[in-house]
């Protein structure tokens, strides 16, 4: 009988530099097919074939017929070793992130139904966070790029960036049954954990071949741009009328709703988090050797 494929998923969150990232793993494309790991990434998955397509998800017929152990060796190749996800839409839709259910609320179930479809393969599963005040403003952002135009206050509506624990997602994500390990890091600490945390996706030996992308991948709305896009309202085509509204001053700063007390409470409540995540034995959190507080 065939051995079961490992498999490396990451699931973003949503504006922790997922688009870097997966944009760097498929750049390597070619060093992982020479290790025999094949990388599946936004570019297939929101177009040629989805998670639900391939695998038969949510009562769909799996593509070509295949059952999913024998889907996984299709798209790894014969000899192939691990198979690399990444698709941060797997946590659920970005602008319904944040409920009163918590962080990313379907998240466990719907990243239990994957892993559930391809067991028994062994899956190391990854995530990234992010300074909620930082993430909240980002998502904010990238939902004006996609159309939504209220304001920033309507948007969080009563939820304050203090409140949001990232270890309640973990804890959620950490029970799911057939999770081998469970990496995270933060989007502050990409650039100086990103080698260690290649090395968990691929191996000892790749992770340092897999280089990060020098340049920033996506750039964000600035103040004058959000102004503009809600002062115009709905419109047929929201993402040319904010790359529209961008290239007038396109190195202006990204716009920040906060002001330095929200700030200060929210980088707070987010390094308790993640303490209790560096003290919790069902993770693995990547920092650097040498790290005072995060903005330090």
């Amino acid at each position: 009988m065939a051995r079961p494929v490992p498999v490396s998923l990451h699931v973003g969150a949503h504006k922790t530099a997922s688009t870097h990232l997966q944009k760097t793993l498929a750049a390597h494309r070619d060093t992982l097919r020479d290790s025999g790991m094949e990388f599946l990434g936004p570019q297939t998955l929101r177009g040629a074939a989805s998670l639900s397509d391939l695998f038969g998800l949510g009562g769909r017929a799996p593509f070509a017929g295949r059952p999913p152990q024998d889907q996984l060796r299709w798209l790894v190749g014969r000899g192939g070793r691990r198979l690399i996800i990444s698709e941060e839409n797997l946590l659920g839709d970005a602008n319904k992130a944040l409920s009163d259910g918590g962080l990313y609320p379907e998240a466990e179930a719907r990243v239990r139904r994957l892993i559930e479809a391809i067991a028994p393969s062994p899956v190391r599963l990854f995530l990234a966070m992010r300074d909620p005040a930082d993430w909240l403003a980002s998502v904010y952002r990238h939902a004006l790029f996609n159309g939504y135009r209220g304001t920033f206050e309507a948007f969080c509506g009563k939820r304050q960036p203090e409140a949001m624990r990232w270890s309640d997602l973990v804890a959620r994500l950490s029970g799911i049954a057939g999770v081998e390990s469970l990496c995270l890091w933060t989007y502050e600490d990409y650039p100086a954990v990103a080698v260690p945390a290649f090395r968990r996706m691929t191996s000892w030996r790749l992770g340092p071949r897999i280089v990060p992308l020098p340049q920033r991948i996506n750039a964000g709305l600035s103040a004058a741009a959000v102004a503009e896009l809600l002062r115009q309202g709905p419109c047929a085509d929201p993402i040319g009328a904010a790359r529209a509204a961008m290239s007038s001053n396109p190195s202006a700063p990204d716009f920040d709703p906060w002001d330095t007390d929200a700030r200060a409470r929210s980088l707070a409540a987010y390094e308790t988090d993640l303490a209790l995540l560096a003290e919790n034995d069902g993770c693995d959190l990547l920092r650097p050797a040498l790290r005072g507080s995060l903005r330090s």
